[in-house]
């Protein structure tokens, strides 16, 4: 480990502090770097499958109208989200439509929404062509369509933003009334689609079970030999510590994969918190604190111009210092600025 892995060993260990502390707040249960091991576990699980279109979809007609993406359509040509109404066409007489409303970018990306109607989605009728902007739960209300008399009839109602260059579509919610209960909401939880997913897409409706953690002792194992190997050619004595690996390796192969996961995760730890000590043992960490800064970055949008847009720069963050006194004791962190320069967003030292 030369000096390059040694910074990269104290990003690590900054990481950690950071990213458990803000994971588990005031919890005493694990000390804050065992806190970060069980989260870094828990990234071993396998991600979930990107959702299908009708699951994504499904977020506009939930009955949730909060001002955000009911669902996301990709980046496209003539993007659209459709909803099938029942086995037959049935008279619809009113439509509403909630834009989304926490997205500055794409305030107006729905100003022409035309909403169609289809009894076999195969041929289509325009039914409305929106041509301003309209609003939602806030900020305007939402757009509205009638349909006079009897109102129309239809299986399948289309909303499609025409486009010939690629554009995203995201609304919060779309409801669907007809002529004899006109305050029953056809369209909540029927089947729907659109046409494609994008990276903001999630399954919605359904309870999502949490995999099972896989502790991924051998992996670790695995980097603590290599570690071991590494400090050995630069003279540290680390046969102690290869014997405890050894130990721990053999402890490994006795452990049934049907062991509780209590037991698993002691293994883990165990690994873990040897191969702390063997990286504290680094002859080149001869220093006990590092400067760094604590910033919020931006969460959900993956633009580097992070300059125009100061709307998802949160405010807060702060230059601290943290103490580092070997392996076995808790990092304490110290913040420089503390609020001192008011309500500012710390970027950078």
């Amino acid at each position: 480990m030369r000096r390059s892995g040694v910074l990269r060993f104290c990003a690590v260990l900054v990481c950690s502090f950071v990213f458990a502390q803000a994971a588990f707040g005031g919890e005493k249960t694990w000390s804050l770097v065992e806190a970060d091991w069980i989260r870094q576990a828990e990234a071993w699980i396998e991600p979930p499958k990107p959702p299908q279109t009708f699951e994504d979809a499904r977020g506009a007609v939930d009955g949730v109208k909060d001002g955000k993406y009911g669902f996301h359509v990709g980046h496209q040509a003539d993007p659209w989200w459709q909803v099938e109404l029942g086995p037959k066409p049935i008279r619809v007489s009113r439509i509403v439509v909630y834009n989304r409303l926490d997205y500055e970018p794409g305030l107006h990306n729905a100003d022409n929404l035309i909403i169609l109607t289809s009894d076999d989605a195969k041929d289509w009728t325009v039914r409305h062509r929106n041509d301003k902007f309209f609003g939602g739960v806030a900020k305007g209300g939402p757009l509205e369509v009638r349909f006079d008399g009897e109102g129309i009839i239809a299986r399948y109602v289309r909303l499609m933003i025409p486009s010939q260059t690629p554009i995203f579509f995201h609304l919060d919610e779309v409801e669907i009334y007809g002529p004899d209960k006109p305050e029953v909401n056809l369209a909540l939880g029927r089947p729907v689609d659109q046409s494609s997913t994008s990276p903001w897409s999630t399954p919605k409706g359904r309870v999502e079970t949490k995999p099972e953690v896989v502790y991924p002792v051998e992996y670790f194992l695995q980097r603590g030999r290599r570690l071991a190997e590494d400090l050995r050619q630069m003279s540290v004595e680390t046969g102690p510590f290869a014997a405890e690996l050894q130990k721990l390796e053999e402890d490994c192969r006795k452990l049934y994969s049907q062991a509780s996961d209590e037991a698993q995760r002691e293994l883990y730890l165990r690994v873990r918190r040897v191969i702390r000590r063997l990286a504290f043992s680094n002859p080149l960490i001869d220093f006990g604190e590092l400067l760094f800064v604590k910033r919020f970055t931006q969460e959900t949008y993956p633009d580097v111009c992070l300059n125009h847009m100061p709307w998802v720069s949160r405010p807060g963050g702060d230059i601290c210092i943290i103490t580092m006194a070997g392996p076995d004791a808790e990092p304490k962190v110290r913040n420089i600025l503390n609020g001192a320069l008011g309500p500012g967003h710390v970027h950078g030292m």
